[in-house]
């Protein structure tokens, strides 16, 4: 009899831990978007991977270069459109093309740790391992982590944008007056 009792007894506890391991997703449509979300950060990886950073980091050692006698240069008295011209290509290499170069890692990483964190929540979330208001919670704050990388990567694409820009139309322009300055005679 006590066999019999100590069986059922296994069998149940088998049985409880067969069904703990299978249990279904708390909600169904909270599994499709986080599948939707894990799309989106793919997407912002390829985006960030596609921003070719060689000419950028060759524009900020150029950069690096003209920047004092650049700075120098705006003390003088300039024509409006040449000034305008420097102005706007000084703006987009001290600000615009270390934003494009610098948070362009960060935020590629972001990505990479979010994917992560996506992946084990779908995968939690498909196993229904989590209360419904947890997993509420940790979607809600995969979301909004998303919804920033989201954000951010437009920014480091239009810095990008502006740094290529500003360089296409400003970079001779500058380059050309820093050499015709070197050649004035010294005041």
């Amino acid at each position: 009899m006590t066999r019999t009792i100590s069986g059922i007894i296994l069998v149940v506890a088998l049985l409880g831990s067969f069904t703990q391991g299978c249990r279904q997703p708390n909600n169904p449509k909270r599994l499709m978007s986080i599948d939707s979300l894990v799309v989106v950060v793919d997407s912002l990886a390829d985006r960030l991977d596609a921003i070719d950073t060689v000419p950028l980091l060759h524009m900020d050692s150029v950069f690096n270069t003209q920047r004092a006698e650049l700075e120098a240069y705006f003390t003088d008295t300039l024509q409006r459109d040449t000034a305008l011209v420097a102005g706007k290509y000084y703006r987009a290499m001290y600000k615009s093309l270390p934003r494009a170069i610098g948070n362009r890692r960060a935020f590629r990483k972001a990505v990479d740790e979010s994917r992560k964190q996506l992946t084990d929540l779908q995968r939690d979330a498909s196993k229904g391992i989590w209360k419904e208001e947890e997993e509420l919670a940790f979607y809600e704050r995969e979301r909004l982590i998303v919804f920033d990388l989201y954000k951010s990567t437009e920014v480091i694409e239009k810095s990008a944008a502006t740094s290529f820009r500003e360089w296409e139309d400003g970079h001779q322009l500058v380059d050309s007056l820093l050499s015709m300055r070197r050649r004035l005679p010294k005041q």
